[in-house]
């Protein structure tokens, strides 16, 4: 979360982005995460919902190109 808020900003919006809703190690990670950028980083925006995709490059690919397009000023 360091690193995120210093390459982007501590006022950006972040996706959250999870290849399956069914793995605990990184639902608990994904948790830590958001709870540490809210406690040290409170304008910056995270969103927190989950995209589950199939275990597939090229699906997780385009979703990442289409949320890059979607924020973009």
């Amino acid at each position: 979360m360091k690193a995120l808020a210093r390459e982007i900003g501590e006022e950006a919006t972040t996706p959250s982005m999870s290849e399956t809703l069914t793995t605990p190690l990184h639902n608990f990670w994904a948790d830590a995460a958001t709870r540490y950028q809210k406690e040290h980083y409170p304008k910056m925006h995270m969103v927190r919902r989950p995209f589950p995709r199939p275990d597939n490059v090229d699906a997780s690919a385009q979703l990442t190109r289409d949320l890059i397009r979607r924020t973009r000023i």
